[in-house]
């Protein structure tokens, strides 16, 4: 009560208005915030105005920048890895048992329909492993992936096929009501079509890129109009209300454009130090000429004696009246790599990247630093993996399995296909790591399962990103051909040490 006061002309408590202390410093008016006059405007307001302007920079970056470049790179290795996300159907039949003649079946029909012979893009020529590769760059650069669904067995005999589409195509310029396209009078905000519910109902593209004139004699702007339901548009939503992505690397654009830029002025001041230019300068001995009023070293024939290519170990006696006066621009600068560092860290951390491996720098590092930044890197591409199995292969499944259903290409059983569908019955397994030092994680891992606190299943499919159900079929043929062949197979330490005991109670008897 000690922070109210009693007016005596109303009797009532109040609380005294809130002092400069009080406020949020960065309200604040002094000298500090000069230049920082901002005003707060929605999040399509915000990206509006800079849309294609903030697309072109970044494309650029992804053209033309190392580090951005290492960055898509570690990002594609790192989520969806080299042998891709692998569907793992769980369905159970009756008896609660694994039903694994359907579940086989149903994912050898999801692999089969990921193969380039099956290309299940529009244009061919992809794979599915080569779809999530794109689709992570599209989500990096273009900050939104758009694919338009599209069923045919024209493209694969599952009919059932997607197409990318250009960012640049969803006309960010269609605004307002009363487009022609639009239906019931609804509102579009950047090429998006939505209800009073503020639901997409549809989107509106450009029939070809803005610069696809090019190749074409019709300039003609046209659209095509798109029901939502066949168009699947990602991207991260920062703000209520938001309709269009933002690319991942547009806050750290301009450190990467600076950094490239600093990089190539030192390049070219290096390589003009290493050319230790010189310069000849008279001294007090030239009179301005010789007997006929030639310059030093020129004879009546104009022949230049004086030699403007250097060659190592040569000397040369210089004529009388000129000096030499070197250029030495002291390249590279000495404080090259905090520069670089402090850039380059702030780079990596806008992008949510690996600094020591953005910029392949493990100076000064220890072990302890680098596992503690591998962990947390890993659980960044966690989240990553997250997004691009909710966003893209879950709702991408459902779709591919009622096609293929249609088409007759799916082996497994329609109601059980349905019906794993509608349960849920199935995971997504992306790729594992290993760790920095495997012999002291086994051993951590191997106290884990001993005390309980983790389980053979969950260590396989984190470590090594597999089925466990599948390493134990290839152990068990593998222990079959081997004991044909009389050979011994190792079956863990528990099993080694209990073998170990069996022999020497035989010898003792």
């Amino acid at each position: 009560m000690s922070n109210f006061k009693y007016n005596l002309t109303t009797g009532q408590f109040h609380r005294p208005a809130a002092t400069s202390k009080e406020r949020f410093y960065s309200a604040g008016s002094s000298d500090s915030f000069v230049g920082w006059d901002v005003g707060d405007v929605s999040a399509n307001a915000a990206w509006y105005p800079q849309a294609l302007k903030v697309l072109a920079r970044a494309r650029d970056l992804e053209r033309n920048n190392d580090y951005v470049r290492a960055f898509l790179r570690l990002n594609k290795v790192n989520v969806i890895g080299p042998k891709g996300i692998k569907l793992r159907s769980c369905r159970k039949n009756n008896r609660r048992n694994p039903d694994k003649v359907f579940n086989d079946l149903f994912e050898a029909d999801y692999v089969s329909s990921g193969k380039i012979k099956n290309s299940p893009t529009v244009e061919g020529g992809l794979s599915r492993r080569d779809m999530g590769d794109m689709w992570l760059d599209r989500l990096a650069v273009d900050g939104e992936v758009i694919l338009i669904r599209r069923y045919s067995t024209k493209y694969n005999k599952y009919g059932y096929a997607r197409q990318f589409v250009d960012a640049a195509q969803l006309d960010h310029s269609l605004n307002g009501r009363g487009y022609p396209l639009a239906e019931n009078n609804n509102i579009l905000k950047m090429g998006v079509e939505f209800d009073d519910d503020a639901r997409p109902v549809a989107y509106h593209f450009l029939t070809e890129h803005p610069t696809e004139h090019i190749w074409q004699t019709n300039e003609k702007r046209e659209h095509v109009r798109v029901e939502a339901k066949f168009v699947e548009h990602s991207y991260f939503r920062e703000r209520p209300g938001q309709v269009r992505g933002v690319p991942l690397i547009a806050p750290g654009a301009t450190r990467a454009r600076m950094l490239d830029k600093f990089e190539e002025a030192i390049a070219v001041g290096s390589r003009v130090a290493a050319s230790k230019m010189l310069f000849y300068k008279p001294n007090d001995e030239w009179d301005g000429g010789g007997d006929d009023g030639a310059e030093p070293g020129v004879e009546d024939d104009d022949e230049l004696h004086l030699r403007q290519e250097v060659e190592p170990g040569m000397a040369e006696r210089l004529p009388r009246g000129l000096d030499v006066e070197t250029f030495d621009p002291s390249y590279p600068p000495g404080n090259l790599d905090e520069f670089i560092q402090a850039m380059g860290r702030g780079l990596a951390s806008s992008v949510g990247g690996d600094y020591t491996m953005m910029f392949n720098d493990l100076k000064g590092t220890s072990y302890s630093t680098l596992r503690q930044a591998a962990i947390s890197q890993r659980d960044v591409y966690r989240c990553l993996q997250a997004f691009y199995i909710e966003h893209h292969l879950e709702p991408d499944l459902h779709c591919w399995a009622e096609a293929a259903l249609l088409s007759g290409a799916m082996r497994g059983d329609e109601t059980k296909v349905r019906l794993l569908l509608e349960d849920e019955c199935y995971r997504f397994q992306p790729r594992g790591w290993q760790w920095v030092d495997p012999a002291k994680d086994m051993a951590a891992n191997q106290s884990a399962l001993e005390s309980n606190l983790t389980s053979e299943q969950r260590l396989v499919e984190e470590l090594h990103g597999e089925d466990y159900e599948v390493i134990l079929d290839e152990k068990a043929d593998f222990k079959k051909a081997a004991e044909k062949r009389g050979l011994k197979v190792f079956e863990g330490l528990q099993a080694a040490q209990q073998s170990d005991d069996d022999d020497n109670g035989e010898q003792e008897d």
